[in-house]
């Protein structure tokens, strides 16, 4: 699953765990791997390590990560298994080629800059935009790594406008096409 910083996401994953679907999240791979390297969860330490690993690694180096974490929780096999925060390309083919893995969707959450913002502005997390123009440099950054091309390509495309309650109502609907059909 993939999206821009604030198109829901998270309410997409939370959505999918309400269904028993596993979900893992690119960014905790990430966090895990700041603990290991006993750095604080900030959100500079975090935005950093995410470009020297791509630097250093290549452009699937959160996919290596993630499938790491998907041995350790033990879900390599599990034959619906949701990846949230997907920002690239290159991580979509590194993980065709997991193990047991027998085919790669992508589902990208989209949703109007304002509404992202205000969601974001209004969530108070460490790291979320303060204005509008931190939104967009944070969007620039995103973008410059792939993610604009992953969303163009993207398999299905959710778009979150308008109230939670629409959303959630057309995120589950999503959801549950995708496990009855097999695909959203």
């Amino acid at each position: 699953m993939t999206g821009l910083p604030g198109a829901g996401k998270s309410t997409v994953a939370s959505l999918a765990e309400a269904q028993g679907l596993p979900v893992i999240s690119m960014g905790d791979a990430v966090r895990e791997e700041l603990r290991r390297r006993n750095l604080e969860p900030t959100s500079e330490n975090f935005n950093s390590l995410t470009v020297g690993l791509r630097r250093e690694y290549g452009d699937a180096a959160i996919a290596v990560l993630t499938l790491e974490l998907i041995r350790k929780r033990g879900y390599l096999g599990t034959p619906e298994l949701i990846v949230d925060g997907v920002r690239s390309l290159a991580e979509v083919e590194h993980m065709k080629g997991w193990p047991q893995v027998e085919s790669v969707k992508v589902l990208a959450v989209l949703a109007p800059f304002k509404d992202r913002f205000v969601r974001l502005y209004g969530r108070g997390r460490e790291g979320d935009p303060k204005t509008e123009n931190d939104l967009r440099n944070r969007d620039w950054a995103e973008l410059s790594i792939g993610l604009g091309n992953l969303i163009a390509l993207a398999d299905v495309f959710l778009v979150n406008e308008g109230d939670m309650e629409t959303f959630m109502q057309k995120a589950t609907s999503k959801l549950k096409m995708w496990r009855d059909q097999g695909d959203p």
